[in-house]
């Protein structure tokens, strides 16, 4: 199958997954976690890792462990390694993982699939992620949810080949 339909593949698993909360909310502790054996941490990397490797990438516990540290992520498509690259916002495509980086937190600390763009004059686009919430902590919040978000929040944006 071609990088590009398994990327949108994986999209259509993360949509599968919408709703999907943390249980007990709080703990970090999630399917995604059980899935890599590291269970409790925060998970919207696992969730991405997790979407690629169910989609058809090739996605190890050592690379979704990468993943999941988001900097590390942006370093490993900066280096190309894994398959992953760097994109740039005119070649963004649907799969594509993107890095947030939220106000008071540290460098490039969240990471959901990027689904289509809303209105790219205006820079908004629609992702899937693990981890966020529909109102509270956008970088920790314990659900997967679609989310309209603006390139002023972006880090990055990584594709995965293989």
């Amino acid at each position: 199958m071609h990088p590009k339909n398994i990327a949108a593949r994986a999209v259509t698993l993360a949509m599968r997954d919408e709703g999907y909360d943390e249980n007990p909310p709080g703990s970090n502790l999630t399917k995604f976690g059980a899935e890599f054996g590291q269970n409790g941490v925060p998970w919207c990397g696992m969730a991405v890792a997790s979407w690629w490797k169910r989609a058809g990438f090739d996605v190890d516990r050592n690379l979704a462990l990468e993943i999941d540290y988001v900097p590390q992520l942006l370093a490993l498509a900066q280096q190309r390694k894994h398959g992953l690259f760097p994109v740039g916002k005119n070649r963004v495509r649907r799969g594509d993982a993107v890095a947030f980086d939220f106000p008071g937190g540290a460098r490039a600390d969240h990471v959901g699939l990027f689904v289509r763009w809303v209105d790219k004059k205006r820079g908004l686009f629609e992702t899937i992620e693990g981890n966020t919430s529909k109102a509270g902590s956008q970088s920790n919040g314990g659900m997967v949810c679609v989310k309209t978000r603006a390139m002023f929040e972006v880090a990055g944006f990584v594709r995965k080949r293989k």
